[in-house]
């Protein structure tokens, strides 16, 4: 066994006593040397009778400097390291137990050199990491390839719960796994569905990093308690003109278009005089509002054509022409905002919420009142049937109706038995 053989045995010795018989057992071949920096000169340890002085506190034979580096060639580049990962300048010590690490990756096949720079050990430090990929993730909000809400949740995600955790500070995101992210699981505040969309975030940020290189894989996720699934409370067409009627007199055309035709309120307030065309009586949908940002796209990414009724193009042309939106807050002279309807409607004391009173209680109407699912999904505008679906409810006047008939049912089944 070589001089350096032996001394990294020494140290795999104080390490790890009585656990490996040798080092080829470990390391299954070594590589590399450990040099002076000011000299050149390769630093070998004086051979004492105590294994713990070879390794601390030796110094270079030569010029007696006391900083090493490493040295090793690999995939036919030379390869030095001056400083730990910490980015401290290397003794002796430091040098031999990073080289001990270095030869087992090299065995394993997954070192990179780069892996050992301090500035690539910054970078994978999670608060370094999380803010590069927070930051990316504000350019893409900018190019429009991500919605600014979603940033917005991020962002939030990150300040209240990622970036003060002490499972994930100052770790290196490679040493992040299933244990750390159980224990921070564990810990999180809110809802069943808040927790899964804080740790979905997570998630996200991850699987980025796996993207991004610098993790070989994503780790083991916890198990994620599901939330339950309440069942859409909605309004029937005289629930609605109820709380319609409550609604000041000013606001209530854009409440009423909503009750209407199903539309999303951030669409709504999106709605330009320019996207209506008066020959066919149609809207286009093409831009949406996300965290009060105009987006010229809309959720599902796709333009889509709104059929207007007799009444909704009433409302239409009552109201366009006074700015660039169909639909103008007087208050402000500008087009409406999703947050300043939902105040509205939240004081009329509706049993419902904004969204469900309006867009899923139109769903609902369509199916109790015996429209197929398929013509549901077109006037929504909903990507995927399956969506559609889950609007629907069927209403307790419905229910009442259906089992009210259960008797009469089965006598006439009966009968043609007979």
């Amino acid at each position: 066994m070589t001089e350096l053989a032996a001394a990294l045995q020494d140290t795999l010795d104080l390490e790890y006593p009585g656990e490996y018989a040798s080092l080829l057992e470990v390391l299954g071949l070594t590589r590399g040397a450990i040099y002076c920096s000011r000299c050149n000169r390769r630093v070998i340890p004086p051979q004492t009778k105590n294994r713990r002085d070879k390794v601390e506190g030796v110094s270079c034979q030569r010029c007696g400097h006391s900083n090493c580096h490493i040295r090793l060639k690999h995939k036919g580049e030379i390869v030095k390291l001056y400083t730990d990962t910490s980015g401290r300048s290397h003794s002796y010590s430091t040098a031999l137990h990073d080289l001990v690490e270095i030869n087992r990756q090299i065995a394993e096949k997954t070192f990179t050199p780069r892996d050992w720079l301090p500035r690539a050990v910054e970078a994978r430090r999670f608060e370094n990491a999380m803010d590069t990929w927070l930051t990316r993730k504000e350019k893409e909000a900018k190019e429009g390839k991500l919605a600014p809400s979603t940033l917005g949740n991020y962002r939030t995600y990150a300040r209240k719960y990622y970036l003060l955790s002490r499972h994930f500070g100052g770790h290196d995101v490679r040493d992040i796994q299933l244990k750390e992210l159980q224990l921070f699981y564990d810990v999180l505040p809110g809802s069943a569905k808040y927790r899964k969309n804080v740790m979905d975030g997570l998630h996200t940020f991850f699987r980025w990093l796996k993207r991004w290189g610098e993790i070989k894989d994503v780790p083991t996720w916890p198990e994620i308690e599901t939330p339950i699934q309440h069942e859409p409370f909605t309004l029937v067409e005289e629930a609605q003109a109820d709380v319609l009627s409550r609604i000041p007199g000013e606001h209530r055309d854009i409440f009423d278009f909503l009750m209407e035709t199903g539309l999303r309120p951030s669409e709504a307030c999106a709605l330009m005089a320019k996207d209506i065309d008066a020959q066919t009586r149609k809207a286009l949908i093409r831009r949406t509002y996300s965290e009060s940002e105009l987006r010229e796209k809309t959720k599902q990414k796709k333009e889509r054509w709104l059929v207007l009724t007799d009444h909704t193009w009433e409302l239409v042309t009552r109201n366009a022409g006074r700015s660039e939106f169909v639909f103008t807050n007087p208050e402000t002279k500008r087009g409406y905002r999703y947050k300043f309807l939902h105040r509205i409607w939240t004081k009329t004391g509706a049993s419902v919420g904004f969204y469900n009173g309006t867009r899923h209680s139109l769903g609902s109407q369509l199916g109790n009142a015996g429209v197929p699912i398929a013509d549901i999904q077109k006037i929504l505008g909903h990507a995927d049937i399956r969506t559609s679906k889950r609007y629907v409810s069927i209403s307790d006047e419905r229910t009442r109706e259906i089992l009210s008939r259960r008797g009469k049912v089965i006598e006439m089944e009966d009968r043609r038995k007979k």
